[in-house]
C-alpha cells in the first residue's frame, strides 16, 4: 500500500512517479501496489486501521504523504502499523517516524526524476526554479544536464517562481 498525500486521481501528485517504479518492482516480485490517500485515515482507530490491512491483505505500507510533529494521531496510527512501513517522502524532523525512512539527496533524486520521464519519452520537461537553482541545482548546469539527456533546454520551460506563485503554474502547465 502507498499512502499518499493528495487525492489518488491528481494528476500533479509526486508519488505518481514513484508508484509506477514501486508497482513495476513490486510485479516482479510477485506483489500488487494499491494507492490510498492518507487523509481517508484521518477518522480511523489504531484497531480499525491494523484490521483493515489484515483482512485487504496488505504486507506493507510506503508513506508517501509528509507529516510533522503537530500531526500526532496520524504519527501514532503510522508508527504502530501492524504490517512493515517505510517512510518514502523526506521529512525535517525524520525522528517522528518510529520505523525506516528511505530517502535520497535531493538533488539526485530530482534529476533521476528528469531522466525518467526523458525515459518515457518526454523531451519537454518544465521546471520551476526558485531564483536561480532549484534543488541544489545551478541554471547553467541544469540547461546542460537537459542537453546532455537530449531534452529541450528551451527557456520557456524554465519558470521562475516563488512558492505561492507555483501551484498555479504547476495546474496551468498540467
Amino acid at each position: 500500500l502507498l499512502l499518499i498525500g493528495g487525492s489518488t486521481e491528481q494528476l500533479g501528485i509526486v508519488e505518481q512517479y514513484l508508484s509506477s517504479l514501486l508497482r513495476q518492482n513490486l510485479a516482479n516480485a510477485g506483489h500488487q501496489l494499491e494507492l490510498l490517500a492518507a487523509s481517508a485515515l484521518e477518522n480511523i482507530s489504531l484497531e480499525e486501521w491494523n484490521a483493515m490491512l489484515a483482512e485487504s491483505r496488505i504486507e506493507g505500507v510506503f508513506l508517501g504523504a509528509n507529516y510533522s510533529p503537530k500531526d500526532f494521531d496520524m504519527l501514532h496510527l503510522f508508527n504502530h502499523t501492524a504490517v512493515p512501513m517505510i517512510a518514502v517522502h523526506g521529512c525535517e524532523k525524520s525522528s517522528i517516524y518510529h520505523f525506516p525512512k528511505v530517502t535520497g539527496s535531493g538533488k539526485e533524486c530530482f534529476m533521476d526524476g528528469v531522466r525518467y520521464l526523458a525515459s518515457l519519452g518526454h523531451r519537454r520537461i518544465c521546471t520551476i526554479f526558485s531564483e536561480n537553482n532549484t534543488r541544489g541545482i545551478e541554471l547553467e548546469l541544469y540547461r546542460e544536464f537537459l542537453q546532455c539527456n537530449g531534452l529541450s533546454d528551451d527557456p520557456g520551460l524554465i519558470m521562475r517562481l516563488s512558492l505561492s506563485e507555483t501551484k498555479t503554474a504547476v495546474r496551468r502547465q498540467l
